[in-house]
């Protein structure tokens, strides 16, 4: 999807209904190595699948705003470089001791 643009540095995918983050959409994303800037908000998601986080090892900046996730996905633990993550609008029920183990995270506003 994204072969021709292997040094795209941001994404925004924002307002796009594509509710699960599966099969050919979570590759096509995994493989911009580049990528710095993810927008991800209001697209219908409420997970990110194994192993989608953890070659994008220049990621800065994730907005997972307005979508339908319920904890904190485990995948972010994956994040190496995330300063900025944005989880506002979503439908969290709890958080727990393993919730905010992401390193070096500067801003995360959130409301509900």
């Amino acid at each position: 999807m994204f072969d021709h643009f292997p040094f795209l540095t941001s994404l925004d995918l924002s307002q796009n209904p594509i509710r699960v983050l599966g099969g050919s959409t979570s590759l096509a994303i995994a493989s911009l190595h580049s990528l710095e800037y993810l927008n991800l908000a209001y697209t219908g998601i409420s997970d990110i699948p194994a192993g989608m986080i953890h070659s994008l090892i220049d990621l800065v900046s994730l907005d997972l705003t307005g979508n339908q996730f319920t904890t904190i996905p485990p995948e972010l633990k994956n994040a190496h470089n995330l300063t900025v993550l944005i989880l506002d609008d979503n439908r969290f029920e709890s958080f727990d001791a393993d919730s905010f183990t992401v390193r070096k995270i500067y801003q995360t506003p959130f409301y509900s």
